[in-house]
C-alpha cells in the first residue's frame, strides 16, 4: 500500500451525519465551544487570524471541563472574496498579525518534529503569490508600529456587539452553547451564547451609508448531539463547526518553493466491506480527502515541494452503516464517558447474533481498549460480552447474498480485509495533476463534473437494486464527497440490563480493574507523540485518529 502521512491530535471522534458538502468542516462534540477573532485591516485587504476551543468533560458528566480540541487559521478578505489560508507547517499557537510599512507580517508559532519543543518566528506574507519569509525582526516592534485601519476600500467595519475590551484591532471571544444546563460550565467573564438554532454564524460587518454586507467567517453546527452516556444520563452538546461553501482554501508555504496550486490538489479515496448474515448486513465505510504533503524537514532543508508525491487526509470520515435489506442505517455509538471511537476492527455474525470489535480510546488514562459488543439490531442497542474474538472469526462464514439477492460489486478489491470480509476500494480525483501522488489504489479515476456513486448491487435473477452509501461530488476545482440522503442516523446506546446482569456486569469490571491496576502504563511513544502535531492545519480531525488505526492495521 502506498505511503501515507497522516495528522493528527488524538482528541474527539464521533460520527454524524456530514453537513452538506461543506468546504472544510470539523467535526467534534463537545459540551461547549468558544470562538476568537480579529478583523486586522489595511484599508484595501483584511487579515484574520480565528481560532476554535472545543471543550469537554474531564472525567465525567458534572465535572470540571476543559480544552480538548484546539485549531487556529488565517483568513483574507480582499474585499470580494474569503480565503483560507491553510500554512504548511502545523499551528501551535494562534497566529498574530500585523500591517507595517506597507508590508504584512504574522507570527507563526510551530511544532518542532520532536513534537516536544514549539518554535516562534516572524514572516513577512506575499499575498500576491500566497508565499512567506522568514526576517530576523522582533515581533513587539512591528505591533509597536502597526498601521491597521478600521475600513476597507470604504467600507467601515463593523464588529457585533461580541467583542472584549481589547485594543484595537477589535478581539472578538465568545462562548457558544445550545443547552441551558451547560450555561454555567465555565467560570468566567467571557460572554456566552445561548442558540437554539441548528447553525451559528460568526461574522464580522462592512457597513457604507445604508448599505450592510454580511461576512460570514465560520458556522458552529449547533445542532444538538449527544454522544457520551452517564448512568441514565445523555450529555448534549454541540457537533463541531464548518466553514462556508464560498470560501476559498489556498495552501501557503515558504517562498519560491510552492506551486500554489498543486497544493488545491485533493483525491477522494473510498474504502468499504460488507458483512452478511445472509438476512441482513454491517457495511464498512472510511472515506479519505487526501492532499499533496511536504514534511516540514524537507522545507527547511530547501527542497522542491512541488516534487512531493506524499500525501496526508485532509477530510472524511469512518463509518458503521446496518443494512436490513430495505434501509441504510447510520450507527452513532454512544460512547462511555471520557472515552471515544478510535477504531472498527470487524463485525461477524455467529449463531444468530451480531458482534462488533470496537477499539475505544480512555482519555483519562490514555490507553487503547478494545472490546467486542453484541449488537441488537432489533432494538439498535450493544451491550460487552465476554468472547475471544478469534474464536468468532473462526465460527463466522463469509456469505455473499442478502435474502436470497447475490452482493455485486465493481470497485478494485484491496489486499487488505476488514475481520475477513474483502475491502473494496476505489480513488478518484478531478485534478491531473493527482496521477503523481501516492494514492492507495492500483488505478486513480479522473473526472470532472461527474457524481460519482459509492455503492454495492444486489442481483437477482435479471433484477438489480443499487445500494448506494456515498457520492463523489468533483468538479474543476473542488472534490468533495456526502453520505447518501437515504441513510437514517440512529444512535446506538447500551442496551438496558437486568439486575441480575448488572450485577454480572459489575463483578466482571471490578475484576478487570483489578487486574489492569497491576499493569504499568505505558507512555505514548515519540512516534505516538509525533501523530499529534504533524503538520497540516485544516486536517479534519475528528477522522484522522480513526483512520491512523486502519493504516496502521496493514
Amino acid at each position: 500500500m502506498s505511503r501515507m502521512v497522516i495528522v493528527s491530535f488524538l482528541t474527539i471522534f464521533l460520527f454524524l451525519t456530514p453537513i452538506a458538502s461543506a468546504i472544510h468542516t470539523i467535526k467534534a462534540p463537545g459540551v461547549i465551544y468558544e470562538v476568537k477573532y480579529s478583523v486586522v485591516s489595511n484599508g484595501t485587504v483584511v487579515l484574520i487570524p480565528l481560532s476554535v476551543f472545543q471543550y469537554d468533560f474531564l472525567c465525567c458528566p458534572n465535572s470540571s471541563i476543559a480544552k480538548f480540541g484546539e485549531w487556529y487559521y488565517l483568513l483574507y478578505y480582499d474585499g470580494s472574496q474569503l480565503y483560507l489560508l491553510n500554512f504548511t507547517y502545523a499551528l501551535a499557537h494562534p497566529l498574530r498579525v500585523a500591517f507595517v510599512n506597507g508590508s504584512w507580517y504574522v507570527e507563526i508559532s510551530t511544532y518542532k518534529d520532536s513534537c516536544d519543543e514549539i518554535t516562534s518566528s516572524v514572516y513577512s506574507l506575499n499575498l500576491a503569490n500566497f508565499s512567506f519569509k522568514k526576517v530576523n525582526t522582533s515581533w513587539s516592534r512591528l505591533v509597536w508600529n502597526s498601521q491597521s485601519v478600521n475600513e476597507i476600500n470604504g467600507w467601515k467595519i463593523v464588529i457585533p456587539n461580541l467583542s472584549t475590551n481589547s485594543s484595537f484591532p477589535t478581539t472578538v471571544d465568545i462562548i457558544v452553547i445550545n443547552s441551558k444546563e451547560n450555561a454555567n460550565l465555565l467560570n468566567n467573564s467571557k460572554r456566552v451564547v445561548l442558540t437554539t438554532s441548528p447553525k451559528f454564524p460568526v461574522y464580522f460587518l462592512l457597513r457604507k451609508g445604508n448599505r450592510i454586507r454580511n461576512i460570514t467567517l465560520v458556522y458552529i453546527n449547533t445542532t444538538p448531539v449527544s454522544w457520551i452516556e452517564y448512568g441514565s444520563r445523555r450529555v448534549t452538546g454541540i457537533s463541531g463547526y464548518w466553514f462556508p461553501e464560498n470560501i476559498k482554501v489556498i495552501r501557503i508555504g515558504p517562498k519560491g518553493e510552492l506551486h500554489v496550486p498543486f497544493w488545491n490538489v485533493k483525491v477522494l479515496n473510498a474504502q468499504y466491506s460488507i458483512v452478511s448474515s445472509g438476512k441482513d448486513a454491517i457495511i464498512y465505510l472510511s472515506i479519505s480527502v487526501l492532499s499533496p504533503y511536504c514534511p516540514p524537514h524537507l522545507v527547511a532543508s530547501g527542497y522542491n515541494c512541488s516534487n512531493t508525491s506524499e500525501v496526508t487526509i485532509m477530510g472524511g470520515g469512518e463509518y458503521l452503516l446496518y443494512f436490513n435489506d430495505s434501509k441504510l442505517y447510520l450507527l452513532n455509538f454512544l460512547k462511555p464517558y471520557n472515552t471515544v471511537i478510535e477504531s472498527y476492527n470487524g463485525a461477524v455474525f455467529v449463531n444468530g447474533s451480531w458482534y462488533l470489535n470496537i477499539t475505544f480510546f480512555n482519555r483519562s488514562n490514555l490507553r487503547f481498549v478494545d472490546k467486542i459488543y453484541q449488537f441488537n439490531s432489533r432494538d439498535f442497542c450493544i451491550k460487552p460480552v465476554n468472547v475471544n474474538w478469534s474464536r468468532l472469526l473462526e465460527e463466522s462464514k463469509n456469505i455473499n447474498t442478502i435474502n436470497g439477492w447475490r452482493i455485486v460489486t465493481f470497485d478494485q478489491q484491496s489486499s487488505d480485509r476488514w475481520g475477513l470480509a474483502p475491502i473494496y476500494t476505489v480513488c478518484a480525483s478531478p485534478f491531473k495533476e493527482a496521477i503523481k501522488l501516492n494514492y492507495p489504489c492500483k488505478s486513480l479515476i479522473i473526472q470532472k463534473f461527474v457524481k460519482i456513486p459509492i455503492q454495492f448491487i444486489l442481483e437477482r435473477s435479471e433484477t438489480e437494486r443499487n445500494i448506494t452509501m456515498a457520492y463523489f461530488e468533483m468538479n474543476s476545482t473542488s472534490a468533495d464527497y456526502k453520505l447518501s440522503k437515504d441513510i437514517i442516523p440512529v444512535d446506538i446506546p447500551f442496551c438496558q440490563q437486568s439486575k441480575s446482569e448488572r450485577r454480572e456486569s459489575t463483578s466482571k469490571e471490578k475484576n478487570e480493574t483489578t487486574t489492569s491496576s497491576t499493569t504499568s502504563t505505558t507512555s505514548p511513544t515519540p512516534k505516538e507523540k509525533h501523530k499529534i502535531c504533524e503538520p497540516g492545519v485544516i486536517v479534519l480531525l475528528p477522522l484522522i485518529s480513526i483512520i491512523i488505526s486502519r493504516i496502521r492495521r496493514r
